[in-house]
């Protein structure tokens, strides 16, 4: 039988095919990357975006009062406060698309990605005006994706507004739930601004902070739908701020108490006891950690300015023979750093009350 070969034409169509399903593969799989590397692009912004609203959020709540002061466009200097009361300069500079951070003589870049910044401060409003807040700064932000492959038109963009606090504008004359938790290098001692701060934030709201719901409940149930989550939101944000100085607290013991700075406050090893300095602290860090508000109160008497009367009995119990190692500079330290966490608790505990007060008076 006589074998019949491939016509031209079949071989043409058979490449006009292949070259058909090529380019349609090539389509599929160049839209599917472009796709792929848009999506990195929005979620480098929105990572970008965090960030720098974060570190923006850190400095201006720890601004001196009245010391915020814009510069050219996206530009502003703020004082903020250090270890043993003193402040520092703290301004950001904006030369598009980067945006700088400067403390003292060091400066940081904090994002390169941004396409627009601005900032409104309400507090230059007219005072007693209800558009007057005070330690308010409204901050718009517009990011844009500056990868490879992109161009001036289609680069993706990312724009975000937030309302930012000073707080000790807020803390003077509007709401006495904000409590500073430290300095701006994240710099703490047990006899510095930390305790410092809750002792001065514990004494100046007295009774004012269990009682300032109540003396709003009228004004709570006026309040628009908007004014109201306002408001909540900012119990909320008070009582995240707690949290947030309860782990600062922990942080600060494990520098306080790390093995070099403890060996002058751990007495040394002896021959009737029982654990090593090391053990010693490894203790003292983990039972500081772990105290909660019920343990300290199991053990605590309080008088009616929640300061605790049986501190050194307190500590003795929460720490057991621990306590006894214990040079007297360390019993010193562990004192502050138990009147600090208590009085973080306190405030806690009245926060989530306020809470509780507003939504029940938001429903009656």
């Amino acid at each position: 039988m006589k074998k019949r070969g491939v016509s031209f034409i079949e071989v043409m169509i058979g490449t006009l095919i292949v070259a058909f399903l090529s380019l349609s593969l090539y389509y599929i799989l160049s839209s599917s990357a472009q796709k792929n590397h848009i999506m990195q692009a929005r979620n480098d912004l929105k990572r970008s975006s965090e960030n720098t609203f974060k570190i923006l959020k850190s400095d201006l709540e720890q601004a001196v009062r009245g010391s915020f002061k814009e510069g050219s466009p996206g530009s502003f200097q703020i004082e903020v406060r250090t270890e043993k009361n003193k402040t520092l300069p703290l301004s950001y500079s904006f030369q598009k698309p980067e945006l700088y951070r400067k403390l003292g003589s060091q400066r940081w870049l904090v994002t390169d990605q941004l396409e627009e910044l601005t900032f409104k401060d309400y507090g230059k409003a007219a005072p007693g005006t209800a558009a007057a807040k005070p330690g308010q700064i409204a901050v718009t932000a517009v990011f844009k994706a500056n990868a490879a492959g992109f161009n001036e038109k289609n680069a993706p963009t990312l724009e975000q507004h937030q309302f930012l606090t000073i707080r000790e504008e807020v803390t003077k004359d509007y709401d006495p739930h904000w409590v500073a938790v430290g300095d701006v290098d994240k710099i703490f001692n047990t006899d510095g601004s930390l305790t410092d701060s809750f002792k001065e934030f514990a004494s100046a709201l007295g009774n004012k902070a269990s009682t300032s719901v109540e003396s709003m409940i009228n004004d709570i149930r006026a309040m628009t739908e908007g004014e109201f989550r306002q408001f909540v939101n900012n119990l909320e944000q008070a009582k995240n701020d707690a949290l947030d100085a309860i782990k600062n607290l922990n942080e600060t013991f494990e520098q306080t108490f790390s093995e070099d700075a403890a060996k002058k406050l751990v007495k040394g090893t002896m021959a009737f006891w029982k654990k090593s300095k090391k053990e010693v602290i490894d203790d003292l860090k983990a039972k500081f950690k772990s105290l909660t508000a019920e343990k300290i109160d199991r053990y605590a008497k309080y008088d009616e300015e929640g300061n605790i009367t049986n501190l050194d009995e307190t500590a003795k119990k929460l720490l057991g023979d621990s306590w006894d190692r214990l040079k007297d500079d360390g019993k010193d330290a562990f004192r502050n750093m138990i009147k600090s966490k208590s009085s973080v608790f306190i405030q806690l505990q009245e926060i989530e009350q306020d809470i509780q007060k507003a939504n029940n008076a938001r429903r009656s």
